[in-house]
């Protein structure tokens, strides 16, 4: 009363070699065909949708040190801490890579228009010592994840002293 099957391919020249189907993403359909070999036939369709659940991987570049610029600030960009990225659909030029402080957000960080990732951040004279980042990866499904390292602002050239004025 009760009978499985399964999907597999195989081909002419191996017709008793089997694989299970890698189907690609999007929307497909399994129509089963069952007869009895007297004339009766029942039809069954099975729907489902195959999709990308796999986040990103990145890889921060780690230890990163940088000094204040004459102007009392520096700015850096999302590609100055990134090692790499891969994932398993999206190409790489298609990832989005986004940049932003630790602990000054939540979820991918996008500019103000909730569409252009934040591409860069930028640190000043309050902010000297070890600073730490995250640097996130969002694919076309929009499936990210983030690794989180850290960059030393420095002022080695006394940028950020202040001396008193001569009248």
């Amino acid at each position: 009363s009760k009978m499985t099957a399964t999907v597999r391919w195989n081909t002419d020249q191996a017709p008793d070699t089997y694989v299970t189907p890698e189907l690609p993403y999007g929307k497909h359909m399994v129509k089963w065909i069952v007869s009895d070999g007297c004339g009766n036939e029942t039809l069954c369709e099975n729907k489902f949708v195959v999709q990308d659940d796999k986040a990103p991987t990145v890889v921060c570049i780690n230890g990163l040190s940088i000094n204040i610029m004459p102007n009392a600030m520096v700015p850096l960009w999302a590609s100055d801490f990134l090692q790499y990225a891969e994932d398993n659909y999206t190409p790489f030029p298609q990832l989005r890579i986004g940049i932003r402080v630790s602990g000054t957000g939540t979820g991918f960080p996008f500019e103000a228009d909730g569409v252009t990732p934040q591409s860069s951040i930028s640190f000043t004279c309050a902010d000297l010592g070890t600073q730490l980042v995250e640097l996130w990866v969002m694919d076309a499904g929009g499936n990210a994840d983030y690794c989180e390292t850290y960059v030393v602002v420095q002022d080695n050239l006394n940028n950020c002293v202040s001396s008193p004025a001569t009248v």
